[in-house]
Formats: C-alpha cells, structure tokens, sequence
C-alpha cells in the first residue's frame, strides 16, 4: 500500500489534544506510514484555537507543547496554492495546504466541508471514513 498524504483539519487534532490520546494519533501515523502536511498557517490557526478559553481551560499542558508537537509529527509545507471556494472563507488555507502538498485527503469533522466531496485531487472525508482506510484507528 503507498503511503497516504492527508491533511488533518484542526477539529482533527483538537479531538486528540483534548482526549489526551496523542500518543494514540502518533501511533496512527507511524503504523499507517501517513504523512500529515501542514503550513504556517496552520500553525497559527492551531495556537489561536488553543488560546480560546473554552480550550484553554481543558488543556493539560501548555499550548506551546501541542503546537511543538504537532511541529514534529506534521511535515511542515509551503503552501503554493490559493484556493477560493469554501462556503466560509476562513476555511480556505486548508485547501491551500491539501492542494500544494498534494495530498490525497482532507479528514475533517466539519458537515459544510465534508459536503464539498472532492476539491482539485483532495477528497474531504471524515475520521470515520478515514479509519476505513487504515490498517488501525
């Protein structure tokens, strides 16, 4: 099987951060040889969501140790692409991102981007769907 290039949206990640199950996110990856892309952008969305206090609250580190985490589980990518075309623009950079690295999916738990289906070569799928995919989830 070739090593599958995804994007996970912050949803994604706020969902293992908040369970405290990053090891259990790192285990997917490793065993499933993923590469998880993201950009600079992406970072700094990722660090304004931990810094809202409903987040913030829950966390049981620092924000800066999930960010350094995610740091060194994602591969970090210029972003090449400008994509227009999501129903709320502030989504955009995550098509950027999954465009320019050319990844093969986009797992999100959000509806309104899951209704989207495929953008460019990107299909938009959601956790369950992707675990589908894996040999472990």
């Amino acid at each position: 099987m070739q090593p599958l290039e995804v994007v996970l949206d912050t949803n994604i990640w706020l969902r293992y951060i908040l369970k405290s199950q990053l090891e259990k996110l790192t285990l997917l990856v490793l065993e499933n040889d993923l590469t998880v892309y993201s950009s600079e952008r992406f970072i700094a969305e990722l660090e304004a969501v931990l810094s809202y206090p409903e987040i913030a609250n829950r966390l049981t580190l620092p924000a800066s140790e999930y960010v350094y985490f995610h740091r060194n589980l994602a591969v970090v990518s210029p972003v090449q692409y400008a994509f227009r075309g999501c129903p709320d623009p502030k989504d955009d950079f995550l098509f950027d991102l999954a465009i320019s690295a050319n990844a093969d999916y986009l797992v999100t738990e959000d509806k309104v981007l899951l209704g989207l289906g495929f953008v460019r070569n990107v299909k938009v799928i959601s956790l369950i769907e992707f675990f589908g995919l894996l040999k472990t989830g």
